[in-house]
């Protein structure tokens, strides 16, 4: 009796404590292995890496999409990785970092992360 009843009491404190851990915020999604990027990314790019994220809203906002024109704007990446998707990241002057997303050629995600935090950059785009 004493067994079961110990028992609950850790079910029930387990329980509570998981519940209590406060709200739950979007993490950035694990991305694979990085690697430097390639001579093909570096064609044609502005000489310097854009290290702020105005360079690449405004770009973005402007309606560049594709890899070429955007290179000429904010630089090439600092980082590549993906699987099927082409993902390439840049990182900024405050820690944070903007990742450019590709399938092919099309743009298809852009976002910007900052520890626990994820904005999408393409919010209200079709």
């Amino acid at each position: 009796m004493i067994r079961w009843q110990l028992l609950r009491v850790l079910v029930v404190s387990a329980v509570l404590a998981t519940g209590c851990a406060g709200p739950v915020t979007p993490s950035p999604r694990p991305l694979g292995a990085r690697r430097a990027p390639g001579p093909n990314l570096q064609e044609g790019c502005a000489e310097q890496t854009a290290r702020d994220l105005e360079t690449f809203e405004e770009a973005l906002a402007e309606g560049w999409r594709s890899y070429e024109t955007l290179c000429e704007i904010v630089g090439p990446p600092d980082w590549e990785t993906g699987s099927g998707l082409q993902i390439l990241i840049y990182e900024l002057g405050d820690g944070s970092e903007v990742q450019l997303r590709y399938a092919g050629a099309e743009l298809v995600g852009a976002e910007w992360q900052r520890e626990d935090l994820v904005v999408d950059l393409l919010v209200g785009e079709e």
